[in-house]
């Protein structure tokens, strides 16, 4: 199984109406795609910062305010419901273990 996958998924901001799939790039970077890894660490290819979901801030540029940092209830829920989408039986079990991940790192 892959140790990490582009990262995408809908908004993970409290309240955000945009129910869009993103695949998320680091705003400071020109081409800076984001992966995340079974830790529930994002990753900008570009620059290589890395550092767990909780700690990034988005803007999808729906929602007001700006960046702002991702709610837990909501990551798991946009997170889960990427299992659905996912390509194949792999990706799948990779998603799960994700949110386990990010459940237990987030208490």
């Amino acid at each position: 199984m892959s140790e990490s996958i582009r990262f995408r998924c809908m908004c993970p901001v409290l309240n955000c109406p945009n129910e869009n799939l993103i695949y998320w790039e680091h705003s400071t970077c020109s081409n800076g795609s984001e992966t995340i890894d079974t830790n529930g660490d994002v990753k900008c290819d570009q620059c290589k910062t890395k550092d767990f979901i909780m700690n990034w801030k988005y803007s999808c540029g729906t929602h007001q305010n700006g960046y702002q940092f991702p709610d837990k209830a909501k990551v798991a829920k946009v997170l889960g419901a990427l299992v659905n989408m996912a390509d194949n039986d792999e990706e799948a079990l990779f998603i799960v273990k994700v949110c386990k991940r990010i459940r237990d790192r987030a208490n």
